[in-house]
């Protein structure tokens, strides 16, 4: 049986695609759909083609984090940060609700009321079933005409409020991490927008956009820029070991890379993992030296309310 691909990229309408996934050698080498994982150690591509398709659900059994083993593990990541091994890290969990939806469903209302969010259902018998609403681009493009966003820092969508200095030093860090990066790729025309609210749901963050040009391949950029430290933390290669070392799960496909190469790729957020019957979120918090463990786990809790929203009411 074939494999599902389900799509649709902000303010545009939703594609469906029936085919294969195929596990790839290596990114240079494809030029189409695009799912990795946080490392991008397995990458996806898919080819369409006019089949019957199925759901594939794996078989593998994930436990759920609790909220003991979350704040283990974001102390021990705030005891790095405050002896400077790291100046900010992703402490990320999974949450399982019970899930007895129409799966095609779910994803024409996830698109529907996510309507500047990427949205998306992939089914495969190489990594099961996902489901996502991410907020964050990591590249759109153009010809050699790209952009790339600084998203970070999070409160609900309806706080009013100033932002806490926390948000904005974890946004600043990803903005830094991101100029500093562009500058070593040697890229033309760096504009960098002013500091905006994206709302995501719920949810809203800080954001930068940086608009270049670039005769570098879409395939070296994403190389060099993902993953981020809104995803990772920094410096970047310490904060994915320690990640790698200290959760207590693997990410599998949260927070790699997905979307059409020849167009538009996202940071897999905002996503979750289905079963026969319940589904796995993925969720995660930005530590820095201003971190309070309880709150990062509301921040998790927050986010998953854009999945959970729609879910809820069907």
């Amino acid at each position: 049986m074939g494999d599902f691909l389900h799509y649709k990229l902000p303010n545009s309408t939703p594609v469906y695609k029936t085919g294969k996934f195929l596990s790839l050698a290596a990114l240079e080498s494809y030029d189409g759909f695009l799912v990795t994982d946080f490392t991008k150690s397995r990458l996806f591509g898919f080819e369409e083609s006019d089949c019957e398709a199925s759901f594939h659900f794996s078989k593998e059994v994930i436990n759920e984090t609790s909220k003991e083993e979350y704040f283990e593990v974001g102390n021990q990541m705030l005891s790095l940060i405050q002896n400077r091994s790291l100046e900010k890290v992703i402490n990320s969990r999974i949450k399982k609700i019970d899930l007895e939806v129409d799966l095609s469903d779910l994803f024409n209302k996830l698109a529907s009321e996510n309507p500047d969010a990427f949205v998306y259902l992939i089914s495969s018998d190489l990594f099961g079933t996902w489901i996502g609403a991410s907020p964050e681009t990591l590249l759109e493009f153009d010809g050699d005409n790209y952009k790339i966003v600084s998203l970070a820092g999070t409160k609900k969508s309806n706080d009013f409020s100033d932002w806490g200095e926390k948000e904005v030093v974890e946004q600043e860090i990803v903005t830094s991490y991101i100029q500093n990066e562009l500058d070593s790729l040697e890229v033309d025309f760096i504009e960098k927008s002013d500091v905006v609210e994206k709302i995501a749901g719920p949810v809203k963050h800080l954001q930068t956009t940086f608009s270049f040009k670039s005769h570098k391949s879409i395939h070296e950029i994403i190389h060099k820029i993902h993953p981020t430290p809104a995803v990772s933390g920094m410096p970047k290669d310490v904060a994915v070991a320690k990640i790698i070392e200290l959760e207590k799960h693997s990410r599998s496909l949260y927070s790699g890379v997905i979307g059409d190469l020849n167009k538009h790729v996202f940071v897999n957020l905002r996503c979750m993992q289905i079963f026969e019957g319940y589904g796995l979120l993925y969720l995660g918090g930005g530590y820095t030296k201003d971190s309070d463990v309880e709150l990062e786990w509301q921040e998790t809790e927050n986010k998953a309310k854009t999945l959970l929203s729609i879910i809820e009411k069907m």
